[in-house]
């Protein structure tokens, strides 16, 4: 939950601190920007004003960085309301970072894999020997 006027961070979830590695307190009162989680810092404005133009986003895949300097793959949705008069963000973040890891070495595994059978097959052809294919 942060404010609209100037991004100070109001509150936020346990599950929030645990994936950024650090306590409510060393959060709270301070901006995204000074807890330098961007990984990209042009997506943050790509997010803001997604924001300001609809008044919300949703499943917008995002890199964060952890406090301990770790990258976290996620989604983040997010809506504009007023609290006690004030707009605020209301976000949430959803890790993927286990899922987009293994996609990332089933990718590597399948490159690895067509590789090694196109080097086979150059070998093959250039000792004319030919698979016969059924």
């Amino acid at each position: 939950v942060s404010r609209v006027s100037d991004g100070m961070i109001t509150d936020v979830n346990d599950a929030w601190c645990l994936l950024m590695g650090c306590d409510r307190e060393k959060i709270l009162g301070k901006t995204t920007l000074d807890l330098g989680i961007w990984v990209n810092k042009d997506e943050r404005k790509v997010i803001l004003d997604a924001l300001y133009l609809n008044g919300s986003i949703k499943e917008y895949p995002l890199q964060l960085l952890t406090m301990c300097g770790d990258i976290v793959y996620g989604l983040i949705s997010g809506t504009l309301l007023s609290i006690n008069g004030e707009d605020t963000w209301i976000t949430s973040f959803v890790d993927h970072t286990e899922q987009y890891l293994l996609e990332q070495q089933i990718d590597n595994i399948r490159q690895l894999t067509i590789s090694s059978a196109l080097e086979q097959l150059n070998k093959q052809m250039a000792n004319n020997k030919y698979i016969k294919a059924s």
